[in-house]
C-alpha cells in the first residue's frame, strides 16, 4: 500500500504525536509498504520512509481565508490522490492550523470514502485549555466528523469522548506504543542482537553479569531455566562474560556449560553473549535496563558489585543468601538458599515475581510494544470500511 502520514511537525521533535507517527512510519515501511511523511518540519530519515517537508503545514492559529484553504488544497491534492491511505494525526481535532483543517475537510469530499483517516490523539473542543469559538466557518469543524473519513482513537476514553462530541463512534481504538529497544537507546550491537532474538518480548528475562568462572555457579541458572520451563513459565538467561583467557579451567567450564545447555535443550533460552559480540560497559548498562531480574547465584564473592549496579537501575535482584551479598542492605533484593533443589527454586522465583509485580508489569508493557500494535494498524489500513 501507498501510505501517507501527515502532521504539523515530525521528529526529531520529541512530542508524543511526532514519536507515534515516526514509529508508525518505520513499522509500516518495514512491513513492505510505501510510506511518505508530510510535515511542516522535521529531519529524521528512517530507512524506507520518504520525508517531504512542506513549510505550509506548520501551524498558524489565524482564522482561515479562502485563499489559504485553496492554496493548501492545491498543494496537498496530488499527494493525497496518489495515496491508498492517508493518516491525519491530530490535524482535524486541534486548532493549530485552521486553514489546513478546512482544506482537508474539503479534500475529503473529493476522495474515495475511507482514504482519509482522522487519528485522534486530542480533542480541543472538550479541553478547557482551548477556548474554541462557537461560531465562524472553521471552529465547528473541530466538533464534527466528516462522513467520508474513518476515525481512530488512541484510547477507549478518547473514543468515548469522540462519541459524546460528534454523536458517532470511532472506527477503531489503536493505542500509542513504545519501542523498548529504541527508547532504551541500546548500543548498536546489543540492539541488533535483542531485535534478532525478540528478547524485548520475552517473559522473565534474567541477567547474569559474570565471567565464565566456576564460582559464578552458572549451571544453577541452567537448571532454573529447565525447572521454569517444566512449570510452564519459560525464561531466558543472558550471561555477559566470556571465558577467562588466563584461566585454563574457565575454558573447560565453558565447554561443560554448553554441553549441559544442550542436554537440557536450552540453546535458545541460555545465551552466552560473548559468543555473539563483546559486551561493553554501554551494553551492560543497556542490559540492566532491559532485563527483568538480576540473577546472581555466585557461591562466593569478595563484594558483589553487580548487586549495586542492579539496584542503581531499580532492578529486582535474586541472589544467593550468602555474605557479602546478603549484607549490602538492598531492599530490592531477594535471597535464596543455594542448596535448594531447582523445582523449589523455580517455585519461589515465580512467587517473588508476582510479589514484586514484575510479571504484571511485563505483561502490561508487552500489550503496548509497537511489535504488538503494528499488525493491528496494518490490518485496519487494509480494510475498506467507512460509515
Amino acid at each position: 500500500m501507498n501510505i501517507v502520514l501527515l502532521h504539523y511537525r515530525y521528529t526529531p521533535s520529541v512530542a508524543g504525536v511526532e514519536l507515534v507517527m515516526e514509529a508508525q512510519a518505520r513499522g509500516l515501511a518495514r512491513a513492505g509498504h510505501r510510506v511518505t511523511v508530510l510535515s511542516g518540519s522535521g529531519g529524521n530519515r528512517e530507512p524506507g520512509v520518504r520525508l517531504e517537508i512542506l513549510p505550509e503545514l506548520l501551524g498558524t492559529t489565524r482564522e482561515p481565508t479562502r485563499e489559504a484553504v485553496t492554496a493548501l488544497k492545491t498543494l496537498l491534492r496530488p499527494r493525497l490522490v496518489a495515496a491508498d491511505r492517508v493518516i491525519l494525526h491530530n490535524v482535524l481535532s486541534m486548532p493549530f492550523h485552521p486553514a489546513l483543517t478546512a482544506a482537508l475537510w474539503e479534500l475529503a469530499d473529493e476522495m474515495p470514502p475511507g482514504r482519509l483517516i482522522a487519528w485522534v490523539h486530542d480533542l480541543a473542543a472538550l479541553n478547557p485549555d482551548y477556548r474554541i469559538a462557537q461560531d465562524g466557518a472553521f471552529w465547528p469543524l473541530l466538533r464534527r466528523r466528516h462522513p467520508a473519513m474513518r476515525v481512530v482513537a488512541i484510547s477507549p476514553w478518547r473514543a468515548e469522548q469522540f462519541a459524546a462530541l460528534t454523536g458517532t463512534r470511532a472506527d477503531a481504538v489503536i493505542p500509542n506504543g513504545i519501542d523498548p529497544v529504541g527508547f532504551l537507546n541500546l548500543p548498536p550491537d546489543l540492539a541488533a542482537f535483542v531485535r534478532s532474538r525478540g528478547l524485548a518480548e520475552k517473559d522473565r528475562l534474567l541477567l547474569q553479569p559474570a565471567r565464565i568462572l566456576r564460582r559464578k555457579n552458572i549451571e544453577l541458572g541452567l537448571h532454573l531455566l529447565a525447572a521454569l520451563r517444566e512449570a510452564g513459565a519459560p525464561a531466558t538467561l543472558l550471561v555477559t562474560g566470556a571465558p577467562d583467557e588466563h584461566n585454563a579451567d574457565s575454558a573447560r567450564y565453558h565447554r561443560e556449560l554448553l554441553a549441559l545447555r544442550d542436554r537440557l535443550g536450552l540453546r535458545e533460552e541460555a545465551l552466552f553473549l560473548s559468543e555473539f559480540f563483546t559486551v561493553t560497559k554501554a551494553d551492560l548498562i543497556g542490559l540492566y535496563q532491559l532485563c527483568d531480574v538480576l540473577w546472581f547465584p555466585s557461591r562466593q564473592e569478595g563484594f558483589g558489585l553487580p548487586l549495586l549496579e542492579g539496584a542503581l537501575h531499580r532492578q529486582w535482584i535474586y541472589a544467593c543468601d550468602l555474605p557479602p551479598m546478603n549484607t549490602l542492605g538492598l531492599p530490592n533484593a531477594t535471597f535464596f538458599d543455594p542448596e535448594a533443589p531447582a523445582d523449589r527454586l523455580a517455585r519461589e522465583f515465580l512467587e517473588s515475581l508476582e510479589i514484586h509485580g514484575i510479571a504484571a508489569r511485563r505483561a502490561a508493557l508487552k500489550r503496548y510494544f509497537w511489535q504488538a500494535i503494528l499488525p493491528r494498524l496494518e490490518a485496519f489500513l487494509q480494510t475498506d470500511l467507512c460509515p
